[in-house]
């Protein structure tokens, strides 16, 4: 079956991840002005910003790659010590795809354990899960999904998503152009 999805891999994200207390957190990113998620798995935006709360005193906050010298600046601080917290670039370590069209939900529910129904998953939905038994992140978009893997994971991520979809790349799982064996048979 073919499904009514449109998938993209996306330009690399500013992604830290930072460990903290709420209150210590909050006090050292408040010239971001963005709100503090109101509930675990969920995330808040503001400009370009988008901050998830994805595990006690656990956030992760994503940003366009322009912002990754302000962030660093920002976090590279010697009050991120005194207030207890840490904030670690991982933008290398992820590779973003956008999922897109009628069938999303149908997709995804191929790929991964998780409900993303809405009743079940808000439209600041924000959270870790597996993909194809691999950790990856999913938030909510305006028009589907975002899942965040691994780079090492890309292709494979990438090649399953668009079979899953009904529309198989031609490439295997290392991301090299498939061959047909000549003869098989």
């Amino acid at each position: 079956m073919i499904y009514d999805v449109y998938i993209k891999k996306l330009e690399l994200l500013c992604v830290f991840d930072i460990k903290g207390s709420h209150a210590d957190v909050f006090s050292y990113i408040k010239e971001l002005s963005i709100e503090a998620p109101e509930n675990p798995n969920s995330a808040t935006k503001s400009g370009t910003y988008t901050l998830g709360w994805v595990g006690q005193d656990h956030w992760l906050l994503l940003a366009p790659q322009s912002q990754e010298q302000f962030l660093i600046s920002l976090f590279d601080n010697p009050q991120a010590t005194e207030r207890n917290m840490s904030a670690i670039e991982v933008s290398d370590m992820l590779q973003f795809f956008s999922i897109e069209g009628s069938d999303v939900e149908d997709i995804l529910a191929i790929c991964s354990p998780f409900d993303t129904h809405r009743s079940a998953f808000p439209k600041n939905g924000f959270t870790y899960t597996n993909i194809f038994d691999t950790k990856a992140l999913v938030l909510r978009s305006t028009n589907g999904f975002q899942v965040g893997a691994d780079r090492s994971y890309a292709d494979y991520i990438n090649d399953n998503l668009h079979r899953a979809a009904g529309q198989p790349l031609n490439i295997n799982h290392a991301g090299q152009p498939a061959r047909v064996a000549k003869n098989a048979f």
